[in-house]
């Protein structure tokens, strides 16, 4: 019922002048380099209002106050604040309010929150309309002429008991005074108890509690029960290994006193079972991953008396826990395999203490998740955090371009780390390029795959030829003559190298593709051809050559398709200086195809495409030749592709 809109931190270990970061109500990810702070901002939104009692989420200006301005703030630092949130009311808590102050009465939908170094709480105020209170708490005496009166002179709550007696009316005088003393009697000792009442009744019950979850929560492989048992510890793994014994419904205490492990052995890998089907509805890569349980019981002897003569038999009890793999039948302990699939596995045991409480809300606090899961692995929890986030608002940090949501770069906020301190910043603000090569990446890897909007695609080198064929292809199909297939996606590559590695970045997408290169003679690529028609997912006969479809000359461009009368004509079109230079030899014509050995011509192969385009083509602009080439050539494009 209420959201975290936005935070402000200062003085926070890296953290050393006012950092306000905007929080989105689904996903926030924050990017980062190693000890830029990210942690440290996930940290300090915890202790804010951790969900847990923990003593590790609380600030401490020891641990948490940037180390070299102690000295400066000495004296000072209790009492500073390190972190204020902006949250917004949604409309059904603001209709409950009200419901008991009347409506109007919290005029904005939006309140501070925070804390100090000293974990004293923080809160900015936020106004309330005093005479809309007092109309709707005392309707029932609105017919008396002194009331309406009484309610205009009020300004603030602290006034009412001076102005009520200004009501004549003994009962009514006495409601007023009533409702003065409750309210004053329910609220935050503040100088307005009005806000008080409102704060400490609604705002405060109703506050989003701050879940955190890092690597240090995974699951050991091996869990000392009486350890266990008898202690209240802090440490991570500790309280993931008790939250799955809360999740199977097992008294720890009770597995220390039966020699029948079977039913509690039986209870742990039905519970296992459970988070495992959970995980595999996300996880695509290996699903014959499966958990056994096993109890261990260490026998020993505690000496004591002189010369130890004394001894004391006793018994310490263990819960090792292995992953097996069906496939390979092969089990390993749990921390020796698969450190991605315990991440999962621990991240919705330590997330099942919450899951089931729906009167709260939380803002889940995850620090580098799925650090150690596969590329295809971390894109199956982004998901699993996408489902999350209809519930629950979810930050993360990272670093790997796989883990970001680059449909949305406006989700993304990057940490720095400079000489003066970490700074926060949108994406579009981030200058640095280190902080901003995972989100070069992931952009990169988008626009690869974006690109091959279709199943059917012919990868050529350049834009250039993007252009010439698109521009024969449409004007085929404007004269319902056969072209290439509207099912064809053109892609820009850049030559044979490039090919090999496209295509083994998009191995996974199912898609068919042709290659049309430039030229078949070049050395360079040589190589790169064999390596190309050796590709499992690429046969040779899908590797074509423009000299294929024009025995012109011997550089062969997509310009070769064009017969000679319509190269020189779109040519000089484009540079009518060139004319007198054609006039001289047909010897210069091969040389003018290859733009680049031919310095004195002002005219790249862009810009040729793009006059072409420019004036178009036509059965009375373009010879019957020109047309035959692209039609052979479109031809056996769509053959290959098994399209029409």
């Amino acid at each position: 019922m209420i959201k975290l809109k936005e935070v402000t931190i200062d003085k926070y270990k890296v953290f050393t002048s006012p950092q306000t970061v905007r929080i989105e109500d689904d996903i926030t990810s924050l990017v980062g380099l190693n000890e830029s702070g990210k942690t440290a901002f996930l940290e300090v939104l915890a202790k804010i209002n951790f969900f847990d009692k923990d003593s590790s989420f609380r600030f401490n200006k020891l641990t948490d106050f940037p180390r070299h301005l102690l000295k400066a703030y000495e004296g000072k630092i209790d009492d500073l604040e390190v972190a204020v949130c902006k949250f917004e009311i949604t409309d059904e808590l603001a209709e409950l309010i009200s419901k008991d102050v009347g409506e109007g009465t919290l005029i904005d939908n939006q309140f501070y929150f925070g804390a100090k170094y000293n974990n004293w709480q923080v809160w900015r105020d936020f106004e309330v309309d005093i005479k809309a209170f007092l109309r709707f708490n005392l309707r029932d005496y609105l017919g008396e002429k002194d009331v309406e009166a009484f309610i205009e002179s009020v300004e603030s709550f602290t006034e009412i008991p001076e102005r009520a007696v200004t009501v004549e009316n003994p009962r009514t005088r006495k409601a007023v005074n009533d409702l003065y003393n409750y309210i004053v009697g329910s609220a935050y000792p503040w100088p307005d108890s009005l806000k008080g009442y409102i704060a400490k009744k609604w705002l405060r019950p109703n506050l989003p509690l701050f879940w955190y979850f890092d690597e240090y929560y995974s699951l050991p492989d091996r869990i000392n029960l009486n350890d266990l048992a008898s202690s209240d510890s802090d440490d991570e793994s500790y309280r993931t290994s008790k939250a799955l014994f809360n999740l199977a419904k097992i008294n720890v205490d009770d597995l220390l006193y039966t020699e029948n492990f079977e039913k509690y052995i039986a209870e742990l890998e039905n519970t296992a079972n459970l988070i495992t089907d959970k995980i595999y509805s996300y996880w695509s890569t290996n699903k014959n991953l499966e958990l056994e349980f096993e109890i261990e019981i260490e026998r020993h002897q505690k000496k004591s008396g002189k010369l130890f003569k004394n001894t004391e038999d006793y018994e310490i009890r263990y819960l090792n826990i292995r992953i097996r793999d069906k496939f390979n039948r092969v089990s390993l302990p749990l921390n020796r395999r698969s450190k991605g699939f315990n991440w999962f596995f621990s991240f919705i045991i330590w997330f099942s203490q919450i899951e089931k409480d729906e009167k709260t809300d939380y803002v889940l606090l995850l620090d580098e998740p799925g650090l150690n899961l596969h590329a295809v692995a971390q894109a199956d929890l982004l998901s699993f955090l996408k489902d999350l986030s209809k519930e629950y608002q979810v930050i993360y940090t990272t670093h790997s371009p796989f883990m970001l949501q680059n449909k949305d770069l406006s989700k993304v906020r990057t940490i720095a780390d400079f000489q003066e301190g970490s700074i926060i910043s949108d994406v579009e603000n981030e200058d640095d390029p280190e902080t901003l090569f995972p989100i070069q990446v992931a952009i990169g890897y988008d626009i690869a795959h974006n690109m091959l909007i279709k199943k059917k695609n012919l990868a050529v080198e350049s834009v250039s030829d993007l252009i010439v064929l698109t521009v024969f292809a449409e004007y085929f199909r404007s004269q319902n003559e056969p072209s290439l297939s509207s099912k064809v996606a053109i892609t820009p590559l850049g030559g044979l190298s490039n090919v090999i590695k496209f295509i083994t970045l998009m191995s996974g997408f199912s898609l068919d593709l042709v290659v049309l290169s430039s030229d078949d003679n070049v050395e360079a690529d040589s190589f790169s051809k064999k390596e190309l028609e050796k590709m499992a997912s690429f046969g040779a006969e899908k590797l074509l050559y423009y000299s294929e479809f024009s025995d012109d000359f011997e550089n062969n461009t997509v310009f070769d398709l064009l017969s000679k009368e319509d190269f020189l004509k779109f040519v000089t079109e484009a540079v009518p200086s060139i004319k007198d230079l054609l006039e001289v030899s047909d010897v210069i014509h091969p040389y003018l195809k290859n733009f680049n050995l031919f310095s004195p011509l002002p005219l790249s192969d862009y810009e040729l495409a793009l006059h072409i385009a420019k004036k178009g083509i036509g059965k009375r602009k373009t010879s019957a030749e020109t047309f035959n080439n692209f039609r052979l050539l479109f031809e056996k494009i769509n053959s290959l592709l098994e399209v029409k």
